[in-house]
């Protein structure tokens, strides 16, 4: 059942048995066979032609939903079996963009020595550009960004969402309001990261969506890097913006508060980037490692 699915799961996103048949590395006819299989098993049709193309049927819809649970499933079975009979060992350089490198991958990565100590990670930090440039040039053997471009030759593998917020001191004057309209932003004095950080490209972006322009603000400061702004938001009577898991601690202690805004959401995708067919046990043993982490 296990193959069956996965064939499905491939014809479903591909919309081709020639295109799963290429991915799966299996003839054509194997392919069909498989979903013959399926729709006898269950009695209905999961895929309609039109024309030259094929289109997949409600009841195809259905069992698609189940089948990523099911796979899902059984690849953590698979990786947690493994981990009870096997060691994995060696070194793997990892880059990280700044923001995930300072507050979220040093603890996942003593996590992960943690259960396999015969494993030694190095850490290196900088902008999306420059580090996915550096998995390119093989300096680092695994990248986690948060870059919406794609460079040939690479493979994305969707991570963790990392969340923007607007946030005060708890001393401030702002501190008694929940949420502040698109008015009240353009008057509060604003404190943002410098131009150039990927911060305030996803905070750029998203006033934008929202027709408003940075230069519609009242931006105080903007400063190099997120313990300056952190700093400087404690000690003003203004509205900083950064990385939720970079203010997390000071939240749960009191010292800073989250201001919604109206109608907004800053949110960006971090990405795990490797070159594609690689061929590294302790860099896929790592993904799986984060992303079960992540989904606790």
């Amino acid at each position: 059942m296990d193959f069956r699915l996965k064939v499905f799961q491939s014809v479903a996103n591909h919309k081709s048995f020639t295109r799963a048949s290429k991915e799966l590395l299996i003839s054509q006819p194997a392919i069909s066979k498989h979903i013959q299989e399926l729709e006898s098993l269950y009695k209905v049709k999961l895929f309609e032609r039109i024309g030259t193309r094929i289109e997949i049927t409600a009841e195809g819809v259905l069992l698609l939903s189940h089948s990523e649970r099911i796979l899902n499933a059984f690849e953590s079975l698979d990786y947690e079996m493994s981990q009870l009979t096997q060691s994995i060992s060696g070194i793997l350089r990892i880059g990280a963009e700044t923001t995930y490198a300072q507050y979220s991958l040093p603890a996942l990565a003593a996590a992960y020595i943690k259960r396999n100590p015969s494993t030694k990670l190095t850490i290196v930090s900088g902008n999306s550009r420059d580090i996915e440039a550096a998995v390119f040039h093989k300096e680092i053997d695994l990248a986690i960004i948060s870059s919406d471009k794609e460079t040939g030759g690479m493979e994305y593998l969707p991570y963790q969402k990392d969340q923007i917020v607007a946030f005060c001191s708890s001393r401030s004057t702002l501190s008694d309001q929940q949420k502040i309209s698109t008015i009240q932003l353009k008057q509060i004095p604003i404190v943002l990261p410098q131009l150039g950080n990927e911060l305030l490209l996803t905070i750029e972006t998203t006033l934008e969506i929202n027709e408003l322009k940075l230069q519609q603000l009242n931006i105080m400061m903007q400063l190099d890097n997120t313990e300056s702004i952190k700093n400087f938001v404690e000690n003003s009577d203004t509205l900083g913006f950064t990385t939720y898991r970079s203010i997390a601690p000071e939240i749960a202690n009191g010292k800073f508060k989250v201001i919604e805004i109206e109608g907004m959401s800053f949110n960006r995708l971090f990405q795990f980037v490797r070159p594609k067919n690689q061929k590294n046990e302790i860099c896929t043993d790592f993904i799986r490692f984060a992303e079960k982490q992540n989904s606790r």
